[in-house]
């Protein structure tokens, strides 16, 4: 088989329907979720948030909320995963267009590598990443301190994003938590991190450039 016929097949598999969603299809709107093909990584992280506030809200002081502490931490790690991914490729992106055109390890290829394959699912060096990229566009104001804070804890309960999801991953202890403590912190601090791009985007705006990704 040559490369075009391997690319022919990769394009026929990428136009199948997902057969576990496809085989409980709806037509109304009362039972229906839908599956968009052209999510992005910051779509991803925004669903990951969702359902973690979502599950949070079910909380109600029982000892069965319990079972939802790992799921929920899940969820939330997963969402900051993500988000410090399509941040730290989004500050790249604004760092080649309006700083540094020539800079190799800007491009997208070599910047997907490192968050892929370097990085993985480590939370610290995707902070560290971001916050190079953030320091580098010399920017007014500060990345935000407690957004590094939060992200510092979420790291040293889950370092390498297994423990979370794996049973006997974490310390032998017993940790007794105010939940909606924790909960509003890990929000806040998410949605503190979302704005940051917000920020960057506002401040360059109005720069005039040529650049075409």
């Amino acid at each position: 088989m040559d490369n075009a016929e391997l690319l022919a097949g990769q394009d026929d598999e990428a136009k199948q329907p997902v057969r576990l969603l496809a085989s409980f299809p709806s037509s109304m709107y009362g039972d229906m979720v839908v599956r968009y093909p052209y999510q992005e990584v910051s779509d991803y992280a925004y669903a990951y948030h969702e359902a973690a506030r979502r599950l949070a809200s079910t909380f109600s002081g029982r000892p069965e909320d319990d079972t939802i502490l790992m799921p929920f931490l899940m969820l939330y790690r997963h969402a900051y995963e993500l988000r410090l991914k399509h941040l730290a490729a989004y500050l790249a992106g604004v760092r080649r267009r309006y700083r540094e055109p020539s800079t190799a390890d800007l491009e997208p290829a070599n910047v997907q590598q490192r968050l892929r394959f370097e990085h993985g699912h480590r939370l610290a060096p995707l902070l560290a990443e971001v916050q190079e990229h953030f320091a580098a566009l010399s920017l007014p104001s500060d990345f935000p301190a407690s957004v590094v804070e939060t992200i510092d804890l979420l790291h040293e309960a889950d370092g390498t994003g297994m423990r979370f999801r794996y049973a006997h991953q974490l310390p032998d202890t017993q940790e007794q938590t105010n939940f909606p403590a924790l909960a509003a912190i890990l929000d806040d601090q998410l949605e503190t991190l979302a704005v940051v791009e917000d920020y960057v985007e506002e401040l360059f705006k109005y720069v005039p450039d040529d650049y075409t990704y």
